[in-house]
């Protein structure tokens, strides 16, 4: 998470973002690993775990999961480890 906070913290004022969707039960368990974590970019959860809405709408089978949505939404990668992600958004960035 390190690597994304600093991912982040470089792109975010670039046209890019960053949305958070929890696969968590417990709501404070989720706050609070919000704040542990240092994520500053928006964050969703329907703490249904893997009977969530957002897992299903985007076929999560797999935690975590990166996923690239261009700003026409349509989705350009899926499944990127972080160093994979950072060298594709330094990329697309420029």
């Amino acid at each position: 998470m390190p690597e994304l906070v600093e991912l982040y913290a470089r792109y975010k004022d670039k046209n890019f973002e960053i949305i958070g969707y929890s696969l968590d039960r417990n709501k404070d368990a989720w706050i609070k690993g919000i704040e542990t974590l240092n994520i500053t970019w928006p964050q969703l959860s329907d703490c249904d775990y893997w009977n969530s809405q957002g897992a299903k709408l985007y076929a999560v089978q797999f935690i975590p999961l990166s996923i690239l949505i261009n700003p026409e939404g349509i989705i350009i990668e899926r499944g990127l480890d972080i160093h994979t992600l950072k060298v594709k958004i330094e990329e697309l960035i420029k």
